[in-house]
C-alpha cells in the first residue's frame, strides 16, 4: 500500500485493452457484465433475506395451511360477484367488485400463493365476463383441479363473442363436475354449444339460462343436460314455454319461469306443473290470453314455501283458484292492474281465509302499505302473521305472509278494495305511507272497520285529511256521539272506530295547508276536535308522535297535550305556504 492509498494491480487483459480501440471496446463490456452479474446476485441475496424475514410473520406461523386455505374461500364468498353480472360497465355502484380482483390475496407473500395455489376449491368459480378472456377461464379450471365447479357465462355486455364461444368451450368439457351452470347468452350462442349442453352432469344442482335476444327464433329447444339426478333449481327466462316444458322434471323443487308473451298458455303451464309436487319455491310470470279462462284442474303443491306471480290481475286470479298450497306459504304477487281486479281480490282473499289452501292460516297481525322501491307510482301491501313494531313495517326484513304490488292503473278504490277484503279482525299495527295516495271518509271507513284490535298506527308522507272524521266514526258508519256513555250494555255497531288504538304516528304531515287560513277546516283543528271527542267517550289516545310535521308550531302542540295522555314532537317547524294544496271543496261541516 502506498502513501496515497490502496494500490490496485490491472489485469493482464486490462493493460491489453489499452493498446487498441476494439480492445477499450471489449474492455468496457466485460466490465459490464461483470456489474451486471453482481447486481443479479444482490437482488438473489435481497429477495432471499426477506423470504426468510416473512417466514417469522405472525400471520404466517400462526395460522396452518388448512385453516388459512378455508378463510381464503370464505373470503372470495363473500368479496367477489356471485352469479351473472347485473350491472352495465357504465352502471356499477361505487362498490362493485370485478369478478377476480380476490385474486390479489397471492401477492401478499410466498407463503400465501403456495397455499392458495394448492387449494382447488379457491378456483372452482369461475366467471366469463367481459373483463375475463380464455386464458383465465383455462387457468382456473386447470388449478381447480377436480373439485366441483359454479360458473356463471355472461355474454350480455361482452363485446368479444370469439372469446365467449371459446370460453364456453372449455367450460362445457368439463360439464361433469359442473355444480352451478348459468349461462346468459344469445340464442346464436347457444345454438352452436347445445350439442355440448346436452351430456351428462351427475353433479349438477342448479341450471339457470337466459336468452337475452329472446326475439330471435334460432333455438326452437332449450338445451338441458341429462342424467341430472341432483338438479333441484331451475331458472328460465326469455324462452316459450314450448321450448322448455322438457325441463320441468318432477324431482325440481325450485323453479322460476319468466316466459314471454308469445305462445304462452295458462293451461299448458298448469299441465307442465301438474306432475312437479316437490316444488318448494315457485316464481312464474303470466300472461293473459284465451286460456285464462278455461276449465283447468286444481294442481297440488303440498310443499310450496313461496309462491310468486307476475301478471295482470285476472291471470293472477285464475292460477290461484286452481292450485291449493299449505296455508304458511309466502305469496308475492306484482305487476297487478285495474282490468278485472275484483276476480283477483276474490281469489286473494279467499286464499287468506283458508279457502283452497292446506291447513288452517294464521292471523294477520301487522300491515304495511308502501311504495316500492324507485316506483312512486305503484303501490305494495304487505301483511305479517306476527305483531310488529310499527317503526320496523316499512323496511321490516322478518318474513311477511303476503306482498302484493299494484302497478299505476290502480287506483285507491282497488287499494281500499283489497285492504278491506283481508282477514284483519286480529291486525295490531298498520303503517300507510306515500304521498300519491288521498283517502276519503268512506275509505277510511271501508279499510279499517273490521280492526277493532288495532293498537299503532303510523301515517307518512301522505294527505290524511279524511283520518280525524274517521276517529270520530263509529262501525255502523254514524258519527260518535259527544256525550259520555253511562250504560255498559253497547250495540256492536254503535262500537267506536279505532277501539283499541293507543298509539298514533304522524310523520311527515301538512297539518295547515295553507299558513293563516281558517282554522276551523284545517287538519290540525280537526284532529284535535277528534282526539277530544274520543276522550269525551273515554278513549283516550295513550301517546301521539309527531315527527318532521309541516306548518306545525310549538303552540300547536301545547293544545295537543290537552287531549291525549301523552304527546311526543321532535320541535320541528317547517312552515310552507302552498296555495295550489288547498282544496276549496273540503266540507266537514257535518262533523
Amino acid at each position: 500500500m502506498s502513501a496515497t492509498g490502496p494500490t490496485r494491480t490491472p489485469s493482464k487483459l486490462g493493460i491489453l485493452d489499452l493498446k487498441t480501440p476494439q480492445g477499450i471496446e471489449a474492455a468496457l463490456e466485460q466490465r459490464h457484465r461483470e456489474i451486471e452479474a453482481v447486481l443479479e446476485q444482490y437482488h438473489r441475496d435481497v429477495a432471499e433475506l426477506r423470504q426468510r424475514l416473512n417466514a417469522f410473520s405472525l400471520i404466517n406461523q400462526r395460522l396452518p395451511p388448512e385453516l388459512l386455505a378455508e378463510i381464503f374461500v370464505h373470503y372470495i364468498a363473500e368479496t367477489s360477484p356471485s352469479g351473472l353480472e347485473t350491472y352495465a360497465p357504465d352502471a356499477r355502484p361505487p362498490d362493485y367488485k370485478k369478478p377476480y380482483e380476490w385474486v390479489q390475496i397471492t401477492h401478499i407473500c410466498h407463503f400465501w400463493r403456495d397455499v392458495a395455489l394448492l387449494s382447488p376449491r379457491l378456483w372452482n368459480r369461475i366467471l366469463v365476463t367481459q373483463h375475463t378472456n380464455v386464458d383465465c377461464v383455462r387457468e382456473m379450471l386447470a388449478r381447480s383441479q377436480q373439485a366441483p365447479l359454479f360458473v356463471s357465462v355472461d355474454e350480455e355486455h361482452h363485446t368479444n363473442s370469439d372469446s365467449v364461444d371459446f370460453s364456453l368451450q372449455a367450460i362445457l368439457a368439463e360439464l361433469h363436475r359442473i355444480r352451478s351452470l348459468e349461462l346468459s347468452v344469445s340464442s346464436a350462442t347457444l345454438f352452436k354449444h347445445s350439442v355440448h349442453i346436452e351430456r351428462p352432469a351427475p353433479l349438477l344442482r342448479r341450471f339457470l339460462l337466459i336468452d337475452i335476444d329472446a326475439q330471435d327464433e334460432v333455438v326452437s329447444r332449450a338445451p338441458l343436460p341429462i342424467a341430472t339426478v341432483h338438479l333441484e333449481r331451475v331458472i328460465l327466462s326469455g324462452y316459450e314455454l314450448t321450448h322448455i316444458r322438457h325441463t320441468l322434471l318432477p324431482s325440481i323443487k325450485h323453479l322460476t319461469l319468466l316466459l314471454p308473451p308469445q305462445g304462452f298458455s295458462l293451461e299448458l303451464l298448469h299441465s307442465a306443473l301438474g306432475d312437479m309436487t316437490l316444488i318448494e319455491t315457485l316464481t312464474l310470470s303470466l300472461w293473459d290470453g284465451p286460456s285464462t279462462h278455461a276449465v283447468l284442474g286444481v294442481v297440488a303443491f303440498p310443499y310450496l314455501e313461496r309462491l310468486q306471480l307476475i301478471g295482470a290481475s285476472v291471470v293472477c286470479a285464475a292460477f290461484l283458484r286452481h292450485t291449493t298450497f299449505p296455508a304458511t306459504s309466502t305469496t308475492v304477487i306484482e305487476g297487478l292492474d285495474g282490468a278485472d281486479f275484483n276476480s283477483f281480490v276474490s281469489a286473494m282473499a279467499d286464499k287468506l281465509n283458508g279457502d283452497g289452501v292446506l291447513g288452517k292460516p294464521a292471523p294477520i297481525k301487522s300491515l304495511a302499505l308502501t311504495h316500492p322501491d324507485g316506483n312512486s307510482s305503484a303501490w305494495t301491501l304487505q301483511g305479517w302473521t306476527m305483531e310488529r313494531p310499527i317503526e320496523s313495517l316499512p323496511k321490516d326484513r322478518a318474513p311477511f305472509q303476503f306482498s302484493v304490488t299494484f302497478n299505476e292503473s290502480c287506483s285507491v278504490p282497488h287499494l281500499v278494495e283489497l285492504f278491506s277484503s283481508l282477514p284483519s279482525s286480529e291486525v295490531t299495527s298498520v303503517y300507510m305511507g306515500g304521498p300519491a295516495m288521498y283517502l276519503m271518509i268512506s275509505d277510511w271507513f271501508n279499510s279499517f272497520k273490521h280492526m277493532e284490535r288495532l293498537m299503532f298506527l303510523k301515517i307518512s308522507s301522505m294527505s290524511v285529511d279524511g283520518l280525524p272524521p274517521a276517529l270520530m266514526m263509529q262501525q255502523d258508519g254514524q258519527v260518535i256521539s259527544q256525550r259520555a256513555t253511562t250504560s255498559r250494555k253497547v250495540n256492536t255497531l254503535c262500537k267506536p272506530m279505532f277501539p283499541r288504538l293507543r298509539l298514533l304516528v304522524l310523520h311527515e304531515v301538512f297539518f295547515r295547508e295553507l299558513v293563516g287560513h281558517d282554522e276551523e277546516i284545517l287538519f290540525f283543528e280537526l284532529l284535535r276536535k277528534a282526539l277530544k271527542r274520543r276522550m269525551t267517550r273515554r278513549l283516550p289516545l295513550r301517546q301521539l308522535i309527531i315527527t318532521s310535521a309541516i306548518n306545525f308550531t310549538a303552540s300547536d302542540a301545547s293544545k295537543l297535550k290537552s287531549v291525549v295522555k301523552a304527546l311526543e314532537w321532535d320541535g320541528v317547524e317547517t312552515m310552507i305556504d302552498d296555495e295550489d294544496s288547498y282544496d276549496d271543496e273540503s266540507d266537514l261541516s257535518m262533523y
